[in-house]
């Protein structure tokens, strides 16, 4: 015997079910020396930027500036580049995307968001604490966090899951 339940319930797996993310991007540096292309979908904290500012040259993304530029003639340790913006978007499949692994790539955005279809190394919603070296700052970036596990969410796909059979 089955509960048939309301419709809203049995859309509920789709919805819960963890999403197929791009692969993560393999980029071995054991130099430290490849720069680092930080796209964002939301701002950087004054805090973080000043921190970024002390480890290295920092340029963001302006279209009036960089447009037709490629990146690999611009000096610089990180480079911001604003994926709300569409121009900036353009640019980041133009002029980042098939230069491959000569930088690294980390996507700063909300917790909820999905992480866009584009391979990045690291996906952040908080920037990692000040460190010693930059070398250390660097690691940290470049590291995926690990997500705390959700028992409300692991409760509700089962419910979801069992409610759809």
């Amino acid at each position: 015997m089955s509960i048939a339940l309301p419709d809203i319930l049995s859309g509920v797996a789709s919805v819960l079910a963890p999403s197929v993310e791009a692969p993560r991007i393999y980029n071995p540096d054991p130099a430290g020396s490849k720069p680092i292309v930080l796209c964002i979908t939301r701002d950087i904290p004054e805090e973080d930027m000043r921190i970024l500012m002390n480890f290295g040259v920092v340029k963001t993304y302006d279209h009036n500036i960089h447009a037709n530029i490629d990146p690999s003639t611009m000096p610089f340790k990180y480079f911001i580049i604003d994926l709300r913006k569409p121009s900036a978007r353009l640019y980041f499949q133009l002029y980042v995307m098939p230069l491959g692994l000569q930088y690294h790539r980390v996507l700063y955005k909300w917790s909820w968001e999905d992480d866009l279809g584009i391979p990045f190394e690291s996906q952040l919603t908080d920037f990692p604490p000040n460190q010693a070296t930059e070398r250390a700052y660097d690691q940290l970036l470049l590291s995926s966090p690990i997500q705390s596990p959700s028992c409300l969410k692991a409760f509700l796909v089962k419910l979801a899951i069992c409610g759809a059979k």
